[in-house]
């Protein structure tokens, strides 16, 4: 997965069998969607053959894991399953902080 094309980007990564992410991963696309036109969204499997080297990379230990990927900034990362209004909060602040692309 090629994250390098945007210049910020929100990441979720889960995991199969989990339960918190199982409740998280729904949910955070429900409340990512009225953001999605100006922040970039994904849900990635931290173990999946595409996923695993991006969850190696951020050091991602424990899932569900919110990111916000900025250039050149770097990563703000949430470890856990976030409520509502934080993944609002998230996504607000990576609109300000970076164009998508």
């Amino acid at each position: 997965m090629d994250l390098t094309q945007y210049n910020v980007v929100v990441v979720v990564f889960v995991m199969e069998g989990c339960g918190a992410c199982a409740e998280y991963a729904p949910r955070f696309q429900r409340v990512a969607g009225p953001f999605t036109h100006a922040v970039p969204s994904f849900i990635v499997d931290a173990n999946s053959p595409q996923g695993g080297p991006l969850a190696d990379r951020f050091m991602i230990e424990a899932t569900p894991t919110t990111l916000i990927l900025r250039k050149p900034a770097g990563a703000i990362k949430a470890e856990g399953s976030l409520p509502d209004a934080e993944i609002v909060e998230m996504f607000k602040f990576a609109a300000a902080h970076g164009r998508a692309r």
